[in-house]
């Protein structure tokens, strides 16, 4: 299970015609240069197995619905350090699951960051 730091990361909607297309993608840079994540939010998975793949041992690029989209972007926005993990399933490219998480924080932290 790798886990890297969010270095930065870039926003795109995107409008296509066809019903199930893609949304919206956002791109995150790892803190391995080598290592690129990208979540695509789509209005419909075509199956709740399908979150992604790791394509040739660069990108991790992962499928989420766009109800998601406001919880990774408010992550994004607010919280560092921020950190993404993903586990491949045994002997493929697919994923099992994947995360984006903070570290470990003061309780009752409040809008204001006191982290170290």
């Amino acid at each position: 299970m790798p886990t890297l730091q969010v270095k930065h990361y870039s926003v795109s909607c995107v409008q296509f015609r066809s019903v199930g297309a893609q949304n919206g993608y956002v791109t995150i840079a790892l803190d391995d240069p080598r290592i690129s994540a990208i979540i695509y939010f789509f209005r419909d998975l075509w199956s709740p197995a399908d979150i992604g793949e790791f394509h040739d041992g660069r990108i991790v690029a992962c499928h989420a619905t766009d109800a998601d989209f406001d919880r990774y972007y408010e992550l994004l926005k607010t919280e560092k350090p921020l950190y993404f993990s993903w586990e491949v399933v045994d002997s493929s490219t697919q994923l099992r699951w994947f995360a984006l998480g903070s570290s470990v924080e003061p309780v009752g932290e409040g809008p204001r960051d006191l982290s170290p």
